[in-house]
């Protein structure tokens, strides 16, 4: 089995540009694009900030998301749950996988 090299892997952003392409998403007839508000970007880019801040340990007054935050959490909720569950290019073999991803999003949103 062929290990991918890390370089290998697309990041977040290459992927986000792919979910808002309709080359790219539109895989059958019932597909749908990601189109993300603008804050729902302003949301990712600062996750993604303090994932690197986290990851590469670059120490800062303030590491953790707080209460006055939460509105990012939700907004990068919206555009997973969108990606998996209604954009219709995640093919579910067994129900119960639909199911359980449902339940892990649902946790997330109030």
């Amino acid at each position: 089995m062929k290990r991918l090299a890390e370089s290998d892997l697309n990041g977040i952003g290459t992927i986000l540009t792919k979910c808002e392409d309709p080359d790219f998403m539109m895989q059958n007839t019932e597909s749908k694009v990601l189109k993300k508000t603008e804050t729902q970007s302003r949301a990712i880019e600062k996750l993604k900030n303090y994932r690197n801040d986290f990851a590469h340990f670059n120490p800062k007054g303030l590491t953790i998301v707080t209460d006055t935050e939460e509105w990012m959490i939700d907004e990068v909720v919206s555009v997973i749950k969108f990606l998996a569950l209604e954009s219709n290019n995640v093919t579910y073999y067994n129900v119960d996988d639909k199911e359980k991803v449902k339940k892990i999003i649902g946790q997330f949103t109030k």
